[in-house]
């Protein structure tokens, strides 16, 4: 996605973007989500710009189909603002991770919300310490997941809050192999934070 269009990857990331939008609508499904991470962070103004006219060219592919285009990155409130005037059209959101911004950037996740939410379509609920991806139960981690929860309770429209912790992988599997257990947990939290839960 931040590569540009002629290149290579850039190329492939456009091939990818048509196939995935041609999928979901042919399953119904109502969000794409395009990720901004690893090989393909906005890290530069150039990034910046190839990923924005990427993700212009997919919300009007999707647009037909009634699709939103969801933008998963760890870019500044300002910088999110800015994408989102910079792709300039009406299906086009934010993919928000409850660890990611603190993670990547030191962002303070709660106050990082507070300012986006109006942009959000969809959750990623996860925690982590230590400077490690996805490494505690909820509410456990150092990255602020309960002031953030409390945001997410007052802003959040959307359908699903999914869970996106690594329960089967160290360190989150050294409290219980089975990762099935450790989901449990976390859904129990989960429901117990966010009632309105089914």
């Amino acid at each position: 996605m931040s590569r540009p269009r002629d290149s290579g990857k850039g190329l492939a990331a456009v091939a990818a973007i048509k196939a995935c939008v041609t999928a979901a609508a042919a399953m119904g499904i109502p969000v794409v989500q395009a990720p901004s991470f690893d090989d393909g962070r906005i890290d530069s103004e150039e990034a910046f710009r190839n990923t924005a006219e990427k993700l212009r060219l997919a919300c009007r592919l999707a647009a037909d189909h009634g699709i939103i285009i969801a933008s998963e990155n760890i870019l500044s409130a300002d910088e999110t603002e800015r994408l989102a005037a910079e792709v300039d059209q009406p299906n086009f959101r934010i993919m928000y991770d409850t660890q990611n911004y603190y993670l990547n950037n030191g962002y303070h996740q709660a106050d990082l919300l507070r300012r986006i939410h109006p942009l959000v379509v969809q959750v990623h609920i996860k925690d982590g310490y230590n400077g490690t991806i996805s490494s505690a139960l909820l509410g456990e981690g150092e990255n602020g997941f309960m002031e953030t929860a409390g945001v997410i309770k007052e802003t959040y429209r959307g359908d699903w809050l999914l869970l996106e912790n690594y329960y089967h992988i160290r360190p989150l599997s050294d409290l219980d192999p089975d990762p099935f257990r450790l989901l449990a947990r976390d859904i129990e939290k989960a429901r117990a934070i966010f009632p309105i839960m089914p």
